[in-house]
């Protein structure tokens, strides 16, 4: 009887001993579970991009995220995918980081939570130097560094090569600020996600925008007797005389009208521009003296090149001046409301009535 109820003990302890191995097994599991669905780094927060083709399956998906360092355990990962009924992965870019656990990973995938990417947007009627700035703050650069590369004689050679029925030589010559000026188009722009476009990258995504605006015009361009770089240095005028009110079609023949009696055009904007100021529309006698091959006061043509970009807006008034014989024009200074005459004497009177 001794014997029995040693062995029965003794089995009972064998069955415990099994038990426990399992629960602690069991609780290991479960720890072991929740570590491989956790975040990898809940302090890095760095994008990392991952790109799913079509078709790709969540176990080739888990292999790539675990190549990137964003999950524990693959294979752990795909099964609960599958558990979660998450599995139809959709087609794009995307971003995700390591503070993001399994379940986080798994809902962008499925969910079609494509990476959108950064848009660059360059108004109208900016300069060169008011671009790299937008450039700059883009890329990460500093302005000189983007200016650098913007006004780089290689480069620019480069797009007068491809670019012949817009750009030429012209731009290189003496006396020119910015040889690209009024050639970046204003628009907004995007790259590829992930993609680091670099400065002269993102030039000639603009200029290739100024050329697909341009190339249908050239003949009409041909018409209005300026070539592409007059033409441009005319349109920049438009786009920054232009207010709210404006009409850019009768300024546009105020422009066309002076050009052809050889009278100065007498822009205030071209002298800001000589002088490098922004930010300002008042300009002094002493001002209108600089000397300056963009000085409109002192020369009786256009200026040697644009001023800045020029939009559409200004592209079509300039193809399609209104018919006038004004000679003036003003803008009042608290309404914006633009007015025009035909001779000095009228124009002085509405100064000293429109202008504070």
């Amino acid at each position: 009887m001794k014997k029995r109820k040693k062995s029965s003990n003794k089995g009972k302890m064998i069955v415990l001993i099994v038990l426990s191995f399992i629960v602690i097994l069991a609780i290991g599991g479960y720890f072991y579970f929740v570590y491989t669905i956790s975040a990898v780094d809940k302090d890095n927060k760095t994008d990392i991009y991952i790109k799913v083709k079509q078709g790709e399956t969540m176990s080739s998906l888990a292999d790539e995220l675990k190549k990137k360092d964003l999950i524990h355990q693959p294979l752990i990962f795909t099964y609960y995918a599958k558990y979660l009924q998450q599995t139809e992965l959709k087609e794009g870019q995307y971003i995700v980081d390591k503070t993001m656990n399994a379940k986080k990973i798994i809902d962008k995938f499925v969910n079609g939570e494509q990476a959108k990417a950064p848009a660059l947007t360059i108004p109208e009627g900016l300069n060169i130097p008011q671009t790299a700035e937008k450039i700059s703050a883009y890329t990460n650069l500093k302005d000189a560094d983007v200016m650098a590369q913007l006004n780089d004689k290689v480069f620019v050679k480069k797009m007068i090569e491809k670019y012949p029925n817009l750009i030429t030589d012209n731009v290189l010559q003496e006396g020119i600020k910015y040889p690209l000026e009024g050639y970046l188009f204003p628009a907004t722009y995007t790259f590829p996600v992930g993609d680091k476009p670099t400065v002269q990258q993102i030039a000639e995504e603009m200029i290739q925008k100024t050329d697909k605006v341009i190339t249908p015009h050239l003949e009409e361009i041909k018409k209005t007797n300026l070539s592409v770089n007059q033409f441009l240095a005319f349109t920049s005028l438009l786009e920054k005389e232009a207010t709210a009110h404006t009409d850019r079609s009768k300024i546009a023949s105020v422009f066309y009208n002076r050009l052809e009696a050889k009278m100065p055009i007498q822009s205030d904007v071209t002298v800001l521009y000589a002088l490098n100021k922004t930010g300002t529309t008042f300009v002094s006698y002493k001002d209108i003296k600089v000397d300056s091959p963009y000085n409109t006061y002192l020369i009786d043509h256009l200026p040697i090149g644009p001023i800045s970009n020029s939009s559409e807006l200004s592209i079509n008034a300039a193809l399609n001046p209104a018919k006038t014989d004004y000679y003036y024009f003003l803008a009042d200074t608290e309404t914006g409301d633009v007015y025009y005459a035909k001779t000095l004497k009228e124009h002085n009177r509405l100064a000293a009535k429109h202008v504070k």
